[in-house]
């Protein structure tokens, strides 16, 4: 795969999902090795800045980004042990089109009242792949940190184009309650933890910004991008500015921008294209949703 053509990448509060869904991507072992490469400055990079207000540090270097996903790897899925958690996915692909269809959505009349996206974890089985849900959130009043999940289908009006790969973005609330329980079940029991001292975050929401940000980056033809991948990260020192973080290790999710590749299922990651606002360096990566340790539906972040 081609990882390291003229790209982006998109962390937002997690260290790496990174066995994909529907697409093809490196092992850590063999990014890190690429992870070397320059960056400049252009005018096309300068147009692409990010100012999600209320957000702070979103934006890592790839270095940190790699690391926190091999921090993942290593103690969520025990990837160097004698028995793996194969099926907790590190990475899952998201069309273009659904970025797009959100984005536009919250900017919408229907969706101004909407403040963005939670990334929720859930299981079917233990023998397939995990899932992450995506479910756009209402403020609740009188406190902007408690928000309200709201699932079900035809909420958001989608763009046509392609069947959509990424299938869990409508799914309803009777059957998240029991997928999200699920994901508990398999992979938090085992902890000896209260559940809501795990590390291993249930969800990581994303402000609405971030969403417009990347429609975006996606409208622009020179950017050539077909979709994000999220991967999972796990942080490694308490970082103070993360909303919801109770542990140094705690999981998060990072966006890539990936470009298509040889075929339509294959889709490869984009470094080096997104810039903060009000600054000249290059980064890689979105990070820094707000943490949810446990259920949080309607819980603020922490609590």
């Amino acid at each position: 795969m081609n990882v390291l053509k003229t790209a982006a990448v998109i962390i937002i509060t997690a260290y790496g999902l990174y066995s994909c869904s529907g697409g093809s991507n490196k092992n850590t072992e063999e990014i890190s090795k690429d992870s070397t490469k320059t960056t400049t400055t252009t005018t096309k990079e300068a147009d692409l800045m990010l100012d999600c207000t209320g957000l702070t540090n979103l934006l890592l270097p790839n270095d940190s980004a790699f690391a926190m996903m091999s921090r993942y790897d290593s103690i969520y899925r025990k990837s160097k042990t004698a028995n793996p958690l194969t099926y907790l996915s590190n990475s899952i692909w998201i069309d273009g089109m659904l970025i797009n269809s959100y984005a536009n959505f919250f900017e919408s009349n229907a969706g101004k009242s909407f403040d963005g996206v939670r990334f929720v974890h859930a299981a079917t089985n233990k023998t397939t792949n995990s899932r992450l849900l995506m479910v756009p959130t209402l403020p609740v009043a009188g406190n902007p940190r408690v928000r309200e999940d709201v699932w079900g289908k035809n909420l958001i009006p989608l763009e046509t184009g392609d069947p959509v790969e990424y299938l869990d973005y409508e799914t309803s609330q009777n059957v998240a309650a029991i997928i999200k329980e699920n994901f508990y079940k398999f992979y938090r029991n085992g902890r000896g933890l209260g559940r809501d001292k795990d590390p291993l975050s249930e969800s990581v929401w994303m402000s609405k910004c971030v969403f417009i940000y990347l429609r975006d980056a996606i409208k622009r033809p020179e950017n050539q991008i077909d979709g994000i991948r999220v991967y999972m990260g796990a942080y490694g020192k308490m970082m103070g500015t993360v909303p919801g973080q109770i542990n140094p290790n705690q999981s998060t999710v990072l966006l890539v921008p990936t470009t298509e590749g040889t075929t339509k299922k294959e889709h490869n990651d984009r470094w080096d294209l997104l810039k903060p606002a009000g600054k000249l360096r290059v980064y890689d990566v979105l990070n820094h949703g707000e943490l949810c340790p446990r259920q949080c539906d309607s819980i603020p972040p922490g609590k």
